[in-house]
């Protein structure tokens, strides 16, 4: 049995019930990395203590208060969230227009209809996105446990590993706020101490949380250029998400001292091969999407080789993600760097260097598959509210980020800092199964969290 069921089951025969008791964050924690794990529940006062003992073949706690096990700890955490973006790329491109499914039906994140379950009807694992939740939140606990293990028993080791996790720690919450209704609570799992459960966050405080992350990350890694630009990169997208002059202006400065040329990659796996191949995309009869609903863009017509697709089944999967074992994943470079800047140019009506910024990338950003520069945009001109532009500098992030993680947070910035309707963004109109397209713009947090005492559900559904 998995450890967090091992784990909830002591809780639950024991006293104290209650206090360390939390599906969403314990199974987000121990279900990626099994045993590695069994730190993480070192807080729980019966364990401490002593009055239990571990089950047979469980590797003792000692074994990780050791500056390997620190390290190994640090591996664990990246691990985690290695796990869970596969999922979360679909389940975020299901809801905006990348992706769509090979056989239209009911699914209830393509038609965007995500009701909140309520109070009286409380299950775990109700909805696509809930493991999605479980598994970034998880992250977050594992990344806690590995900075206090990393700062307790690998003193020696150089400050930007932690630097790293906090990073990290700030991605993870970024892709939070991203995908999920108002009121994501970012409970705590102290190091080697009890869960420290938080109320509803506001969206624009977890973005707030995910900057002092990136801050933290900023102060701990000058002795890595690598992991600096990480950062930056990371704090100008949340800045970004932010919005406002300000904000944004902020984003672009955080990130001008990223060179060109600058990958921060995760190693991910869509497509698994153990004798068989095993199509994430296949299994889940989920397809790249060409102009979803209306409003989405022609990501397979448009032949840019940037959303290229192969049809290795009945549908078709991002190039990208196409070979069998890992692949790498973009978590922050270079590209996106140079779209912050060009964005803020926009908002500053600085034409020209919003212009130059996108042709600097189709002119010299490597795409997989181009042997030739992309063709030269030209500004489409002034129109109410320099709408053109802002559809011209999103159609850039879209191809440019295409399958990501970045799609749906932008089509929530395009209603909540443009002033745009979901309706105008998200795909809408008539649902090829019959039926409509709901109107949702957010997933709901899982049910499971309201066995945290001060969560009391989503805040609102909006953008």
């Amino acid at each position: 049995m998995l450890i967090a069921q091992w784990y909830i089951t002591m809780r639950q025969g024991t006293a104290g019930v209650g206090h360390c008791r939390s599906p969403v964050l314990s199974v987000g924690l121990a279900s990626v990395v099994g045993a590695l794990s069994l730190p993480f529940l070192l807080g729980c006062n019966e364990l401490t203590g002593g009055s239990q003992s571990l089950p047979a073949g469980t590797l003792n706690p000692a074994f990780y208060n050791t500056p390997a096990g620190a390290l190994g700890m640090r591996n664990a955490a990246i691990l985690a969230l290695e796990n869970v973006l596969p999922t979360y790329l679909i389940d975020t491109g299901l809801l905006t227009d990348e992706l769509d499914m090979v056989v239209p039906s009911t699914g209830l994140i393509d038609m965007r209809t995500l009701p909140e379950a309520s109070l009286q009807t409380i299950t775990i694992g109700g909805y696509p996105s809930d493991i999605d939740y479980s598994g970034l939140q998880g992250v977050r606990g594992e990344v806690s446990q590995a900075v206090g293990a990393l700062a307790t028993y690998d003193t020696t080791a150089p400050p930007a590993l932690r630097g790293e996790l906090y990073a990290l720690d700030g991605y993870a919450e970024i892709l939070l706020a991203d995908f999920f209704c108002s009121g994501v609570p970012l409970s705590t799992l102290n190091y080697q101490k009890d869960y420290t459960y938080a109320a509803s966050s506001t969206t624009e405080q977890v973005y707030l949380d995910a900057l002092a992350q990136e801050n933290t990350a900023l102060a701990m890694t000058s002795d890595s250029a690598r992991l600096q630009n990480l950062a930056r990169v990371l704090k100008g997208r949340a800045l970004l998400a932010l919005g406002g002059t300000v904000n944004v202006a902020a984003a672009a400065q955080a990130v001008a001292a990223v060179p060109d040329g600058f990958q921060y990659q995760l190693a991910v796996q869509f497509t698994i091969s153990n004798g068989s191949v095993v199509d994430l995309f296949d299994q889940n009869q989920v397809t790249e999407s060409d102009r979803e609903g209306l409003n989405g863009l022609p990501y397979l017509s448009s032949g840019d080789p940037r959303s290229a697709a192969t049809q290795p089944f009945t549908g078709w999967t991002p190039v990208k993600y196409a070979l069998a074992g890992f692949t790498p994943l973009t978590v922050a470079d270079w590209i996106e760097a140079r779209l912050i800047q060009a964005e803020a140019a926009l908002q500053a009506h600085d034409y020209p260097t919003y212009l130059t910024l996108l042709n600097h990338l189709r002119q010299t950003a490597t795409v997989p598959g181009q042997t030739t520069p992309l063709d030269t945009l030209t500004d489409p001109g002034d129109s109410p509210g320099d709408s053109a532009r802002v559809s011209l500098l999103f159609s850039e992030r879209a191809y440019w980020l295409f399958l990501t993680g970045h799609r749906q947070g932008d089509l929530r910035r395009l209603i909540r800092q443009y002033g745009r309707q979901e309706f105008q963004v998200y795909p809408t109109g008539q649902y090829p199964a019959g039926g409509s397209y709901g109107t949702d713009v957010t997933a709901p947090i899982p049910a499971a969290e309201y066995y945290n005492p001060h969560f009391h559900g989503c805040l609102d559904r909006d953008a």
